[in-house]
């Protein structure tokens, strides 16, 4: 277990109003080493759950336990060190700075983790850039690369510092489906290489190609599909096959 969300729930107040309860007494386990997506209309609360289980966001009530770390009882300090460290996130936008070129963009994060030498994070930059395919844009800027090779370069800037667990936002929400396709092969690949990952998609075609399937409604995990891990794109077809299916058998 890598990660566990036990009693979880998160209000935002209303002037003059109820509170409104987006996330209703999650119980979540996340084991080492998966792949796992969480489906769900917009309002079900999906996003609100991946900011409040990275500890990007407190949550109201509850806890959430992350690599032996109980973060609702730490400082705001020391959650910006535990996802500097030990997160990286991929969101639908790169978000990345536009005075920087792009492996700038990638290694800046790890200069500030100082946990190695300027060498060997640019040796590591250069191997991940060279991984995902966009080596040959190291020095260019984000005017000069595509929507598909800039989620590629914010992978890189993910993966830089080395975490045990990748969150990701709508990674490919902004993406054609070619290159969408591209980027959900490449979570993949990372995933086979032992980081977890948790994602947030709407695409059932993006959520078939992942470990585990949450579908959430109203505040609540309310159904669950297990695929296992995907060994090749051999069986891609069958597996949208039960997603969809399963989708549709869903009365929410």
């Amino acid at each position: 277990m890598i990660l566990k969300a036990t009693d979880l729930s998160k209000s935002f107040p209303i002037e003059n109003m109820e509170p409104q309860h987006v996330l209703k007494n999650i119980q979540l386990t996340i084991n080492k080493g998966e792949f796992v997506s969480v489906m769900g209309a917009s309002g079900s609360g999906k996003s609100t759950l991946l900011y409040t289980i990275s500890g990007m966001m407190q949550p109201s009530a509850g806890t959430v336990e992350f690599a032996g770390e109980q973060l609702n009882t730490l400082t705001e300090e020391q959650l910006t060190s535990i996802r500097l460290s030990k997160m990286g996130f991929v969101f639908q936008q790169a978000n990345l700075l536009k005075n920087f070129n792009l492996k700038d963009n990638i290694i800046l994060s790890a200069y500030l983790g100082k946990k190695e030498s300027q060498k060997e994070i640019d040796k590591r930059a250069v191997q991940l850039m060279k991984q995902t395919g966009v080596h040959q844009l190291a020095l260019k800027d984000i005017t000069q690369a595509s929507g598909g090779q800039l989620q590629r370069v914010s992978i890189c800037r993910a993966l830089i510092n080395k975490p045990e667990i990748i969150f990701g936002d709508e990674p490919t929400g902004a993406l054609n489906s070619k290159s969408a396709s591209e980027i959900m092969m490449l979570f993949n690949e990372i995933n086979q290489n032992g980081t977890t990952i948790l994602l947030v998609t709407h695409d059932a075609k993006v959520a078939s190609k992942t470990e585990r399937i949450l579908f959430m409604a109203d505040g609540e995990i309310v159904s669950e599909k297990y695929l296992g891990k995907m060994k090749d794109k051999s069986t891609l077809k069958e597996r949208e096959e039960q997603v969809a299916e399963w989708l549709n058998g869903l009365d929410f």
